[in-house]
């Protein structure tokens, strides 16, 4: 039942990402095509070329496969484990069933089930992330000849890490990403840079002069 379940979930995960790379390769071309003069041709990138590397480079470590079986495995011993230990202390099958699932008062948020899809929410955030990031980096390659620096955009609340709310803002060279007037090194990026990650990148063009226009 948990094999099912997280095989529908990858699934389901790969169709997400396929639309989401689809929006955020047309939202990116849009977005610089409506800043820039009509004479300043824009590349686009394939949906399909972002999906694929989204998938075939790891983030935190793994691939997105990989982090599926992973949590297919973690869930069943989570539940091994807690029908062992139920038995072990005499429990009854519903006591059991009710250590696994949680229980109705507390919106079965204190189950053993309850670990597995945060974990799996977790999973799910940092992909999307993962492939909005690997979308702007083939976008920003594309279009090396238009975009003149990277900026850094962290969502800013109370749940923004540490790393991301100093880098909030921060400019950095087009492709390389060197840093511009500060010492943070870009690391694995906007986006993925850790678990659930938020921050964004957005585009510096070149001056107007650079491209030869008055």
């Amino acid at each position: 039942t948990i094999a099912a379940s997280y095989e529908r979930l990858s699934g389901q995960l790969s169709t997400e990402l396929q639309d989401f790379a689809r929006y955020e390769t047309a939202w990116q071309a849009a977005t610089m095509e409506a800043a820039l003069p009509a004479v300043i041709n824009v590349a686009t990138v394939a949906p399909a070329q972002v999906y694929a590397a989204a998938v075939a480079r790891p983030f935190q470590g793994a691939l997105l496969s990989q982090w599926i079986s992973t949590l297919d495995t973690d869930t069943a011993t989570r539940v091994r484990r807690a029908i062992v230990q139920g038995f072990s202390e005499s429990k009854t099958t519903d006591q059991i069933i009710r250590d696994i699932r949680g229980t109705k008062a507390r919106g079965y948020k204190d189950g053993v089930l309850e670990i597995s899809r945060r974990e799996a929410e977790a999973v799910v955030r940092t992909a999307l992330g993962h492939t909005a990031a690997v979308a702007g980096e083939q976008f920003e390659t594309r279009n090396a000849d238009i975009i003149k620096q990277v900026r850094w955009l962290s969502t800013l609340d109370f749940r923004t890490s540490e790393p991301c709310r100093l880098r909030d803002n921060l400019l950095y060279t087009a492709v390389d990403h060197k840093p511009v007037g500060h010492s943070y090194p870009w690391g694995a990026g906007a986006g993925n840079f850790h678990w659930r990650c938020r921050s964004t990148r957005t585009f510096v063009t070149k001056g107007w002069k650079e491209y030869g226009i008055d």
